[in-house]
């Protein structure tokens, strides 16, 4: 499993995607001509040099100077990135990697950046943040590696036993959390015209909500087996819930609640079963908070939708079994 993060890679390891997203960017001129001018391209070329030297630091400031100079790529700024994260730069790091999601042409190469942006939150303990951009990288990439689905799940295993805080909510649907990119602010590529502002989201029926990458938030509250009743020990996550959907900060926002099952049993039962388990949560949050009924729409999953396909351990069944907040943009 390829990791970066609390345990470090060699540095060959990060060197060697950096000195090929310079190369590639010294090799392809028509590529870079539109944002980068010879000095550009002469930087990104001495930091190609530096790194083969495995002078890291020296390849660091090399990019940035590219970068001022606007040569300003997914490759050259996911391998600073990279860099920036070996020699324990955390806050550039971030920078980093959020200019390598922003200006990334593809889903896949936005959601590498992003998930190593993840990785840099869980460095500097914000393991919460952390797990929620990654799960945002896993939808936004069709097939995501083996790393990201790893480095989720050993996220989501550390923090299934902490408390669901409204902080939680209404950080994870801000566009800003102390500094930080929030799933809430990604610009899906696909979403971006040719000049890479955002577009306007397709439109949602009433029985089929946005699927946003970023605009979706797992909420766990235990059930009794088999059942849509919820478990004693739930009922101060669905509090603390629907404190945080009744921020004043997200008053213009109206939710979804999906209803999630594992992927054991029957298919049409479980579909029953998780619309019942999300309708069930609503009902909570609305005896707590009245005003949010009329802003909330439930739809069941079922089995359907797993944050954990192909599940083959308990741990990755109960993560599945879950009731999921997304951002209405209908």
């Amino acid at each position: 499993m390829e990791r970066v993060g609390s345990q470090r890679s060699p540095l060959s390891a990060f060197t060697a995607g950096l000195i090929a997203a310079c190369a590639w960017l010294v090799a392809s001129t028509a590529a870079t001509a539109q944002t980068c001018d010879e000095d550009g391209r002469d930087y990104l070329a001495l930091a190609a040099k530096a790194l083969n030297e495995q002078r890291t630091e020296v390849a660091v400031r090399y990019i940035e100077s590219a970068r001022k100079l606007g040569c300003r790529d997914h490759d050259s700024e996911y391998g600073l990135g990279m860099a920036l994260l070996e020699v324990g730069q955390y806050e550039s790091a971030l920078a980093a990697f959020d200019n390598a999601q922003e200006v990334a042409v593809s889903p896949e190469h936005q959601a590498l950046a992003l998930g190593r942006y993840a990785q840099v939150q869980e460095n500097l303990g914000e393991l919460q943040a952390a797990l929620d951009m990654a799960q945002a990288a896993r939808r936004l990439h069709p097939n995501p590696p083996e790393w990201l689905d790893a480095f989720a799940l050993e996220l989501d295993e550390r923090l299934a036993s902490q408390p669901f805080t409204r902080e939680r909510v209404t950080r994870s649907f801000s566009t800003t959390a102390m500094g930080r990119l929030t799933p809430t602010a990604i610009r899906p590529v696909q979403q971006r015209n040719d000049n890479s502002e955002p577009t306007n989201p397709p439109a949602t029926t009433p029985s089929q909500p946005a699927s946003q990458p970023g605009q979706s938030l797992p909420f766990r509250v235990l059930f009794e087996v088999n059942s849509s009743v919820i478990a004693d020990d739930g009922e101060e996550a669905v509090r603390e819930l629907a404190e945080g959907l009744a921020d004043p900060s997200l008053a213009d926002r109206r939710f979804w609640l999906v209803g999630h099952t594992d992927e054991r049993g029957d298919a049409n039962y479980n579909m029953q079963l998780s619309l019942a388990r999300a309708n069930s949560v609503l009902q909570a949050v609305a005896s707590l908070k009245p005003g949010l009924r009329d802003r909330i729409r439930v739809r069941g999953a079922g089995e359907d939708e797993p944050l954990y396909r192909n599940a083959d351990r308990e741990l990755q069944h109960r993560l599945n079994r879950r009731v999921e907040v997304r951002v209405d943009s209908g």
